[in-house]
């Protein structure tokens, strides 16, 4: 019957087809404080939400936030083009990867960021 190939001893339902692996999507959301004009930029900086002030004990959990020092201006959406492509290169994702939810006129901005593993 034709046994003896090596071929023929796997399972009949993977013969002959090709299994890719499948890409995960993650989506991360940041809150970004902006700082154009800065002579810092570009900086990424992750704040600490237990330095804000206020106790740990009697404040609600929060989440981590940046605060992105820019060179750039905040004129003619100059600002937003360097940021979106500051936090490509931070995290290593392609710059349409980053997409900016809320706040586009705003220093304080919602970041959504999509990453295929």
């Amino acid at each position: 019957m034709g046994h003896s190939r090596p071929d023929d001893r796997r399972p009949l339902a993977l013969k002959g087809r090709v299994f890719r692996r499948q890409s995960v999507t993650r989506t991360v959301n940041l809150t970004v404080h902006v700082k154009p004009g800065s002579r810092k930029g570009p900086l990424v900086a992750v704040d600490d939400p237990d330095s804000l002030g206020t106790p740990a004990a009697t404040s609600a959990p929060t989440d981590a936030s940046l605060t992105v020092y820019l060179q750039q201006r905040a004129v003619e959406g100059a600002a937003n083009d360097a940021l979106v492509k500051l936090l490509a290169k931070h995290f290593a994702v392609s710059k349409s990867a980053v997409t900016i939810v809320r706040g586009h006129t705003s220093r304080v901005k919602h970041v959504r960021i999509d990453h295929e593993s």
